[in-house]
């Protein structure tokens, strides 16, 4: 029951990345009744399920700093385990790294999304593309520009890249447009596969249909880099 509950949570945010107000109120109900069965001996899984739950819970209120202490409770009961479940862990990790970015702290972000790749993802899987993602998101905040788009480049020429979900494949082109934008400032040094395949806006633009629909979330991001390289390019006339 516990694992149905995480994954029918999980799937509310699959393509749309805005706020979903159901979400906290429908995980509170899944945890009062996952209370009531609480049991007294933890499982590894019942307990990595249920503050998972919780997590999403107080994600979906953007209530980070309750979300960081859940997650480092978690890790802490977790990695004490002889027998760790990977996947888990990866999650929990992941929401750890995202809510320290979403409150500032970079570096603690950058630490945890690091230690989430090297302890518990392999490369070329999903859960690797996923928090490659997270780590290129915390080094822009960063300003590692550079670094960020070294992460890029070591993703996106991965020979399973192209296997990945149209969804997250679009995500991954809205990271180019940012990373375009800092080479036309030259604050990135591009090698020479980008000369070889320059970034064209109309391409970029039809290569992510499915959030440029999605009026709550990344549609937003997607205006903005379009004007952001548009103005750049001196392209005036085109920004309206």
């Amino acid at each position: 029951k516990v694992n149905g509950y995480f994954s029918d949570l999980l799937s509310l945010y699959v393509e749309d990345k805005g706020h979903k107000s159901s979400v906290a109120d429908t995980a509170s109900t899944y945890l009062a009744e996952l209370n009531s069965i609480y049991p007294s001996k933890q499982s590894s899984l019942f307990f990595s399920m249920f503050k998972s739950i919780e997590i999403i819970m107080h994600m979906s209120q953007y209530d980070y700093e309750s979300t960081i202490d859940i997650c480092k409770e978690a890790i802490v009961f977790l990695e004490q385990r002889v027998f760790k479940r990977a996947s888990l862990l990866a999650f929990i990790y992941a929401q750890l790294s995202d809510c320290l970015l979403q409150v500032g702290r970079y570096d603690e972000a950058h630490h945890y999304c690091k230690e989430l790749i090297k302890k518990y993802t392999v490369e070329g899987e999903f859960n690797w593309f996923k928090m490659q993602e997270l780590q290129l998101h915390i080094l822009l905040h960063m300003e590692q520009y550079q670094e960020a788009y070294d992460v890029f480049q070591l993703t996106t020429k991965h020979t399973n890249f192209v296997k990945l979900p149209s969804a997250f494949l679009e995500e991954w082109n809205i990271s180019r447009a940012y990373l375009e934008f800092l080479s036309l400032n030259f604050l990135v040094r591009t090698d020479q596969d980008h000369q070889k395949h320059p970034f064209r806006l109309n391409k970029f633009l039809n290569e992510v249909p499915t959030f440029s629909k999605d009026k709550t979330g990344l549609n937003v991001a997607i205006i903005l880099c379009q004007i952001q390289i548009l103005i750049v390019q001196k392209k005036y006339n085109k920004v309206s």
